[in-house]
């Protein structure tokens, strides 16, 4: 039992360094440029070890992607169910996405700027997944609108189009962020993203 443990905590490991080795080279070379060789090499493993582990690239970055969303989900979970307000709770998820973002920069920069070629048929099940699990986000952010909409604390709207509004703010500044090589912490934009999503831009 404890040679199979090992032996799992030792397969773990590797993977962990290949994934680890793999956001590496596509943050530096991005998705279409990268190979298995460079991974295996920036890992430090031989080329055949690495399919060992994974069929390809598309497999190893599907795999990033995943990890990287269920990490985002699960943030969002937690402050879901967190006690404190509506408010409080999308300035929480505003602040978790962001600093998930900014720990990811270069390889989340890779995912936003080549989105188009992700997207192509070669890499379905990539998106796929990612936009199963923007679904997931959408239905989480529409859940806090709800709660507000029935304490009082925010007036009677649309939740999924309320929250599809707030994502979308999100996903616009992070953007823009990674367009204009913006040095800034990605967390001094909450404000005003809640200003807007909260207030609009009428005076």
């Amino acid at each position: 039992m404890e040679r199979e443990e090992r032996k799992e905590k030792e397969k773990v490991a590797r993977i962990e360094g290949i994934l680890s080795a793999a956001k590496r080279v596509f943050s530096r070379k991005g998705y279409e440029a990268a190979t298995m060789e460079d991974i295996a090499s920036e890992a430090g493993f031989g080329k055949a070890s690495l399919y060992f582990y994974f069929k390809g690239k598309e497999e190893v970055f599907l795999r990033l992607i995943k990890d990287g969303l269920e990490g985002q989900r699960r943030l969002l979970e937690q402050v879901m169910n967190s006690q404190v307000s509506g408010v409080e709770k999308l300035e929480a998820v505003l602040s978790k996405f962001f600093e998930h973002v900014g720990e990811n920069r270069d390889f989340m920069r890779i995912v936003h700027s080549e989105s188009q070629k992700l997207y192509a048929t070669t890499l379905r099940e990539v998106r796929s997944y990612i936009m199963k699990e923007h679904r997931k986000t959408t239905e989480g952010i529409a859940s806090i609108v709800r709660e507000g909409i029935k304490s009082g604390e925010f007036r009677k709207v649309e939740p999924t189009l309320a929250a599809a509004s707030f994502m979308g703010i999100v996903r616009s500044v992070i953007f823009n962020w990674f367009v204009r090589y913006d040095k800034n912490i990605l967390d001094t934009y909450k404000p005003m993203v809640m200003d807007i999503f909260l207030k609009g831009i009428s005076k």
